[in-house]
């Protein structure tokens, strides 16, 4: 195996987090890992990846599979009953047809130049999931859904 496996999932995770950071409009977007400061929102939205999986599919030639998911959550109001709906609008824009995959970081192998792109999964699937949750706390009136995607960059080794 061929690939920088050190810091390909570091570079991943900022890709993917770049891409969704640019695309969540006006929303609090928390990143996983950061501190969620929720009880000073009424609304916001939560990036979580999986991955990558990794699988050399012939000699220096890799699959790297993502699943990336977004937890929306949105506190319900007597005037604007489509929050929710609003919300998980923007959270499935984001999951576009590809995201770039770039050395992202402050280290000296962290030269931000383009590792490849990882594109959307659509065989077998819906290729962006949207599940709502409904009210998971009553008493704050808070209702959650789900945005999911899967993504696929080929790489090759060196």
């Amino acid at each position: 195996m061929s690939i920088d496996l050190l810091n390909l999932p570091r570079w991943t995770f900022a890709s993917v987090s770049k891409h969704f950071d640019a695309r969540k409009a006006t929303e609090h977007l928390y990143i996983e890992g950061q501190d969620r400061l929720t009880n000073k929102e009424r609304d916001w939205l939560e990036l979580r990846m999986d991955g990558p999986f990794v699988k050399e599919v012939s000699s220096n030639f890799f699959f790297l599979d993502i699943e990336i998911n977004v937890l929306i959550s949105a506190t319900m109001n007597e005037t604007q009953y489509h929050v929710i709906h609003t919300l998980v609008g923007i959270a499935a824009a984001a999951f576009t047809n590809q995201i770039e995959a770039f050395k992202l970081g402050d280290n000296p192998q962290d030269d931000q130049t383009l590792l490849g792109c990882y594109l959307l999964r659509t065989e077998g699937r819906e290729a962006v999931i949207i599940s709502h949750f409904g009210i998971i706390d009553p008493d704050k009136r808070l209702v959650q859904a789900s945005v999911e995607g899967h993504y696929r960059l080929e790489l090759e080794g060196s």
